[in-house]
């Protein structure tokens, strides 16, 4: 079980933060045998955020991606700032993040698709972080079945998301008009799990999560992580 505070300040940093997470834990990135003994001689991040109160900046994530594919280019399409530097991604603070629109206006899709498309593993940290955003966007989970069902639990913090079918959601931005508010929630899985802390980060007041041992599968020590970037977990 995990429960957090209010931690809002760093909310788009810590979505990319835990989606990097994700690139090397569930092993999305094809990596050759050596590049994998370097990720096991070393954590794979190195992280120095300056003030975690305000709305701040991460500098020095290592990710020591080879080949990132698209993933960088859907972060920058839901208005999320990355300068990549080398083996390092910097990440300016963000008031605000917009999501782009189509030339004609039409509704941003997000999908997923086999390598080199967009990973479905961080198709829900996408529609995550698309709850504070300015602007709507389509998820569209087309490669598994029963992914979405974790929305209820975002709708009841009070995000504005539309489930349209079993694969698709519209999530409203509301542009931090409104904080999420903490609740008590289960972890269904690893990736809805990892999102829904990412929520619960940013909500008003405390929030529990149970089952976190679905979220302990993907995501070594990300209570640890997070606590070093100034968030309030304590795990019972």
């Amino acid at each position: 079980m995990l429960m957090t505070n209010l931690w809002r300040s760093i909310f788009p940093v810590v979505t990319v933060l835990a989606a990097i997470i994700a690139l090397w834990t569930l092993a999305v990135i094809p990596m050759n045998a050596q590049l994998a003994a370097d990720l096991a001689q070393r954590d794979g991040m190195v992280i120095t955020p300056e003030d975690p109160q305000t709305r701040s900046e991460l500098a020095g994530i290592s990710i020591i991606a080879q080949n990132p594919g698209i993933i960088p280019r859907t972060f920058e399409r839901m208005g999320i700032t990355l300068n990549m530097k080398g083996d390092d991604i910097h990440i300016p603070a963000h008031d605000h993040y917009e999501i782009q629109s189509f030339i004609d206006g039409g509704l941003m899709t997000i999908y997923d698709a086999p390598w080199p498309g967009f990973t479905p593993d961080l198709m829900s940290i996408c529609l995550v972080t698309a709850i504070q955003a300015r602007g709507s966007v389509l998820i569209h989970q087309k490669m598994f079945e029963s992914r979405l069902f974790f929305v209820d639990k975002l709708i009841d913090m009070g995000a504005q998301i539309i489930l349209c079918d079993p694969h698709r959601a519209t999530v409203i931005g509301m542009d931090r008009r409104a904080p999420l508010r903490g609740i008590s929630m289960s972890s269904p899985d690893i990736r809805a799990g990892v999102s829904l802390l990412i929520a619960a980060l940013s909500a008003e007041g405390t929030s529990r999560i149970d089952n976190i041992h679905q979220i302990d599968r993907g995501y070594q020590d990300i209570d640890g992580r997070l606590r070093a970037l100034g968030a309030s977990i304590i795990r019972e």
